[in-house]
């Protein structure tokens, strides 16, 4: 039983890298998510998803498994921060910042800014999100590097070893 569900899962995850191929999944800048508005990016074969996730009384951001009934989270920015409000939007500005922006408050950086600026962002099919430099297409920044809640697959934990 055990071995028939180790290959479904095999299977499942081949597919999954397959169609992630297929996929054109580049976010712009100037891209947004708010809590109430459209609250997520979805990854090519939409197996992940980033973005607002309900968090106690108010929102995180993160990623999670989206072919899934109970949602579980994979990554979360900034997780030792408080619940956000449903005023916040997630942002990948003009200028190639990613931040979150509240009505009311200062800009909440999700990465970095000494990394930016970056021309686009995309959700990969292994869960991955990553931003892209400017000039060569390049990741210039990735969430496998920040493991949080669970490490996938092929991803490196911060000590630069595969798990």
């Amino acid at each position: 039983m055990v071995a028939i569900v180790l290959l479904l899962l095999l299977i499942s995850e081949f597919s999954s890298r397959i169609e992630g191929q297929e996929g054109n999944s580049s976010i712009p800048l100037g891209f947004s998510l708010s809590p109430t508005g459209t609250s997520y990016w979805s990854s090519p074969s939409g197996q992940f998803a980033f973005g607002f996730y309900p968090y106690g009384n108010g929102y995180a951001v993160g990623i999670w498994f989206n072919r899934i009934s109970q949602r579980t989270v994979i990554w979360t920015a900034n997780r030792d921060a408080p619940p956000l409000s449903g005023d916040v939007q997630l942002i990948l500005t003009s200028d190639g910042k990613l931040i979150m922006q509240p009505n009311q408050g200062e800009n909440i950086p999700i990465v970095d800014s000494a990394r930016l600026p970056a021309s686009s962002a995309s959700l990969l099919d292994d869960g991955n999100f990553v931003l892209y430099d400017n000039s060569s297409s390049s990741i210039i920044w990735q969430s496998f590097d920040s493991p949080t809640d669970t490490l996938l697959p092929g991803q490196c934990n911060a000590l630069k070893f595969p798990v």
